[in-house]
């Protein structure tokens, strides 16, 4: 029996003798944008679309739009109840919809003469319910919708709520003072300025204990303390003020001007501190504490805008529906 002579077979492997071919690098991979832990949407009521857009936070886009059959005026978001609410003006008839669902859960016909805005207050279980035409805030028991008080203020909008101390704050458009209300009873009257100087638009800095109210007859800001409920100063905008907001983590207030200016007050030191141009008529605008963010209604336009408040600037605007008069911000988690 014969055998062949075997070749070496030389294996060039590092493990086996050394090294060899230069190992090539492995790509580095893209980083995956951080997953927000609280998200939010934005409710827009469009006067004259007839309906409500729903607007994600965090792609700044109209992800639905709920259908109404009247003309949403007003809206907010009560965080006791988990419900927005939505004033139909013209039909006087109250929309509460479900934000995790973004559904119509009720319809609720309200006795009052051009139907403004809602305001529920938890600790008294009553709704604060602006009756525009008749000079009135109606007051409903919440659990069982009947009246149980009016209280007179002229042409009343608006409202906020004190959540230290429950007590109601109104700004009479045209007059000259913000009404005080505890229960269903009118406490105090703060004179914010000569008469005609119609304050309109109002928001409270439960932190600091103040109050800010937006003077569109003199184009001011009035601050007043709530503590005391005494006028403090009034800061010049250079601009008819409207819609006005808090953000509460940094002390800083924002307001709209009917020019489409966009304007920041320190709250601390009552400056102006920003402004810039968002379009040719603001309305209203809502502040996302959360994320430094702010969102204004562009009435003219049908657009929202959205502002990064760190660096002062619009960063995206989104097309919702015709005529968008209001905002309301919903937070849940991611």
């Amino acid at each position: 029996m014969s055998y062949n002579h075997c070749k070496r077979i030389e294996i060039n492997n590092n493990l086996i003798n050394g090294p060899g071919l230069t190992p090539q690098p492995w790509p580095t991979p893209t980083p995956e944008p951080p997953v927000p832990s609280i998200c939010g949407k934005v409710y827009v009521a469009n006067q004259l679309g007839n309906s409500v857009s729903v607007m994600d936070t965090v792609t700044g886009q109209v992800i639905t739009t709920i259908d109404l059959n009247g003309s949403p005026l007003y809206i907010s978001y009560d965080s006791n109840t988990n419900r927005i609410f939505v004033s139909l003006v013209y039909i006087n008839e109250l929309v509460i919809i479900d934000p995790d669902t973004d559904t119509i859960t009720d319809q609720i016909q309200v006795n009052v003469t051009t139907l403004s805005e809602v305001l529920f207050n938890s600790s008294l279980n009553l709704y604060y319910v602006v009756s525009q035409g008749s000079n009135e805030i109606v007051i409903y028991d919440g659990t069982t919708f009947e009246e149980v008080g009016r209280v007179n203020v002229p042409v009343p909008v608006y409202l906020a709520i004190d959540n230290n101390t429950g007590l109601i704050y109104a700004p009479a458009t045209r007059s000259n003072y913000v009404s005080v209300i505890n229960g269903s009873t009118e406490i105090a009257q703060i004179i914010v300025g000569a008469a005609g100087i119609n304050p309109v638009e109002i928001a409270l800095n439960s932190t600091t204990r103040r109050a800010y109210v937006s003077l569109r007859g003199n184009n001011s800001v009035a601050v007043i303390d709530t503590v005391t409920n005494t006028l403090i100063t009034t800061i010049t905008v250079q601009g008819s003020p409207f819609g006005i907001d808090i953000n509460p983590v940094t002390n800083k207030v924002y307001v709209t001007l009917t020019n489409g200016e966009f304007v920041e007050i320190d709250g601390l030191t009552n400056t102006v501190t920003n402004r810039i141009q968002v379009s040719n008529y603001s309305r209203a605008v809502v502040v996302d504490d959360e994320r430094n963010i702010a969102y204004v209604a562009n009435s003219n336009e049908n657009t929202v805008s959205t502002i990064d408040l760190t660096t002062f600037s619009v960063i995206q605007t989104t097309e919702v529906g015709s005529s968008p008069r209001r905002l309301a911000l919903y937070h849940y988690e991611c």
